[in-house]
């Protein structure tokens, strides 16, 4: 099979070269035959200057000489500089595209798109294809970021010009509900983004696979994280091809690309797991991941998984969560796997001393700061935490669930950061503590008691974050534990990656 990346961004460090190599090697042990990259800069600013453009474009074009064949680049500039013609000049005949950032807009009137219009216009007649960065977050784009209704319209301005809208709109739901306006010459690529589970299914049901490339946005996502999109996507094999080749291929015009078999990194000395600590079925008007508890099951049988500690999304945002973990107790009791959870909302106490008065039958008490807009550091809920401690009931926290950076406009969340984690963790009762969602996991390990877990659904969302964790000496091995955060990833997405079929 032949891959090609078709968006990362080297790290501008010191060492560049030899992190370059160290990259180049992991790319190679997912069997990734080339790479398209950027280079963001020193200090990735919103609004680059010149020289930094310049030594970014140079140190890239020097690598894609070394790495012949392997590594392609994307000159990147800044359509706001007066002198950005020069640069584009300079590397018009080397790079095989262009790369726009987060400098589209207009400093001073940030509705002014037309310097960009005018760097797609010079690329169309080099026929160079130009890489926007295309992100729509809940909370407003940050800088001179553009979204799609952007893209469109500058697609629409210049339609000699191929535009690959970076990450699919980050938000690919709405890119989605817009299908029917965007012109023929955009294109789609999927990478950055959380490994969201029916992502690229969904865009390729929409938009057909001739449009959608593989990307990584490596090393700040990982390459498998990203593939599992693809690969769990259950498509044909031509459209599969697609996506990870044919595609980048033809709008790149880029030569034949060597198959490269994939020489994995050392085996990561992860124990196996049979138990899965992040998971749900159910509904929730807050997501469109509904499953049922029957499909939860089947998954965990295909990966001989034997315990499922699940939540019902049904209970997470209810106005009356004691009666949904009661159905939700009902339902799952003739399915020996799932260990019944039952999910709390620590601000409204009267209701949560009624859930404490009626555990029987529940394996543990879920709570979600995250969701329910509240602090782990907050002590008037001290008598919480030692009222579960004194009955001995386990306590499943969620610090994040799904992409918080596209999330629907009226889910409202709160982000959990490891410094009130570990405050937490210095007056917490005794008590087994599973944390969910973390992504700092190595961060964490030092600072927190023996008595608290990790789950792992982030572990390969970074590129060098199980590296880090497995050949360092963070002690975060022992506090791991299996979660796959289903139905928002695939329930494997995670194992495929560390398990090495990625």
């Amino acid at each position: 099979m032949k891959i090609i990346d078709c968006h990362v961004h080297p790290s501008a460090v010191k060492n560049y070269a030899e992190e370059f190599e160290h990259f180049i090697s992991h790319m190679r042990s997912h069997g990734i035959g080339a790479m398209i990259a950027s280079d963001l800069g020193d200090g990735w600013l919103a609004y680059p200057e010149s020289d930094t453009l310049r030594r970014a474009n140079d140190r890239l074009r020097d690598m894609s000489q070394k790495y012949t064949g392997e590594v392609f680049y994307l000159v990147y500039l800044n359509p706001q500089l007066e002198d950005w013609q020069a640069e584009f000049e300079r590397h018009k005949a080397s790079a095989c595209g262009v790369k726009l950032w987060i400098s589209l807009r207009n400093q001073a009137d940030k509705n002014d798109l037309s310097a960009s219009v005018n760097v797609l216009k010079a690329a169309a007649e080099c026929q160079l294809p130009v890489l926007i960065h295309c992100f729509e977050r809940t909370d407003g784009n940050a800088g001179g970021s553009v979204g799609i209704d952007e893209i469109i319209y500058m697609a629409n301005q210049v339609p000699s010009c191929k535009i690959i809208a970076a990450h699919s709109n980050g938000n690919w739901r709405k890119l989605i509900a817009k299908a029917t306006r965007v012109p023929e010459n955009v294109f789609f690529d999927v990478s950055g983004s959380y490994p969201e589970r029916t992502m690229v299914r969904r865009l390729v049901d929409t938009f057909g696979s001739e449009r959608i490339l593989y990307g990584s946005d490596a090393p700040g996502r990982s390459f498998g994280s990203q593939m599992s999109k693809v690969f769990s996507a259950k498509l044909a094999p031509q459209e599969e091809e697609n996506i990870l080749y044919n595609n980048c291929r033809r709008i790149f015009n880029l030569p034949e690309v060597k198959s490269v078999p994939a020489v994995k990194l050392p085996k990561w000395d992860f124990p196996e797991s049979r138990e899965d600590n992040f998971c749900f079925a159910g509904s929730s008007p807050f997501w469109d991941h509904a499953v049922s508890v029957a499909e939860l099951v089947a998954q965990a049988d295909k990966l001989q998984v034997d315990t499922l500690y699940a939540a019902s999304l049904g209970a997470i945002k209810s106005l009356d969560f004691v009666l949904e973990n009661t159905r939700w107790l009902r339902e799952t009791a003739s399915y020996c796997k799932i260990k019944a959870l039952a999910a709390v909302d620590l601000s409204d106490r009267e209701r949560t001393v009624k859930q404490l008065e009626n555990m029987s039958g529940f394996a543990g008490i879920w709570v979600s700061p995250y969701l329910h807009n509240w602090s782990l550091a907050d002590r008037s809920f001290d008598w919480f935490w030692a009222e579960c401690a004194a009955k001995k009931i386990n306590i499943w926290i969620n610090c994040a669930v799904s992409d918080d950076r596209f999330r629907k406009d009226d889910l409202i969340t709160r982000v959990v950061g490891n410094d009130e984690i570990k405050s937490f963790s210095k007056f917490a009762p005794h008590n087994q503590y599973t944390l969910q969602g973390v992504g700092l996991l190595a961060d964490l390990s030092a600072a927190l008691p023996e008595n608290f877990r990790l789950e792992c659904s982030k572990l390969t969302d970074n590129e060098y974050l199980a590296e880090q964790i497995f050949t360092g000496k963070s002690g975060c091995i022992r506090r791991l534990c299996r979660g796959s955060e289903y139905p928002f990833r695939e329930f494997d997405s995670g194992d495929m990656v560390l398990q090495g079929r990625l």
